[in-house]
C-alpha cells in the first residue's frame, strides 16, 4: 500500500465517521431533544433549522471527500474493475447504495426541509397547514430512516469488503 493510498483510505474513513456519526446523532439525540424538552414549536423547529443547516454543509464536504477517495480506493482495491468477482459485485452493491442514498438525503433535504421551514411559520395559524406540515415531517421521517439505514448498509458491505475473498 502506497502512502497515497493510505491517506486516501484514512480520509475516507474520516469522512465516513464524520457522515454517519453525526447523522446518528441529530436523529438520536437532536431531534428527540427537541421534542421532549418542552421547547415551544417554534423554538424547537429553529434549533433543528439551524442545526440542520450547519451540519447539511458537513455532509457536503463529507460526501464529496468520501465520493472521491472512494473512487481512487476503488482503482486500487479492484485494479481490473472486474464485477463478477466477489469483491467486485460488493463493491458495485456498495456504489449503487451511496447512490440510493444520497439521492434519499438530498431529496429528503432540499424538498421537505424548505416545506417544513414555511409550513411551521403558517401552522399554528392555518389548520390546514398544520395538517400538511403533520404528513411532511412524517414522510420526512421515514426518509431520514432510510438513509440511516442505508448509510448502515453501506458501512456493512465496507465492512465485507474487507473479508478476503
Amino acid at each position: 500500500m502506497t502512502i497515497l493510498e493510505i491517506i486516501s483510505l484514512y480520509i475516507h474513513l474520516v469522512a465516513s465517521v464524520i457522515f454517519v456519526g453525526g447523522s446518528v446523532f441529530m436523529w438520536l439525540a437532536l431531534l428527540p431533544a427537541t421534542r421532549n424538552e418542552g421547547l415551544d414549536r417554534q423554538t424547537a423547529n429553529r434549533v433543528l433549522f439551524v442545526a440542520s443547516r450547519r451540519f447539511g454543509r458537513v455532509v457536503d464536504v463529507s460526501l464529496g471527500l468520501l465520493i472521491v477517495t472512494g473512487l481512487y480506493n476503488a482503482t486500487w482495491y479492484l485494479p481490473d474493475m472486474n464485477f463478477s468477482t466477489i469483491q467486485g459485485r460488493l463493491l458495485l452493491t456498495k456504489s449503487i447504495l451511496v447512490v440510493i442514498m444520497i439521492f434519499v438525503i438530498y431529496f429528503n433535504n432540499l424538498y421537505h426541509a424548505k416545506k417544513i421551514v414555511r409550513l411551521s411559520a403558517i401552522a399554528d395559524k392555518d389548520a390546514r397547514a398544520g395538517d400538511e406540515l403533520y404528513r411532511i415531517r412524517r414522510l420526512s421521517r421515514v426518509l431520514s430512516a432510510v438513509s440511516l439505514t442505508l448509510m448502515f448498509l453501506v458501512l456493512l458491505f465496507a465492512v465485507m469488503l474487507q473479508i478476503p475473498p
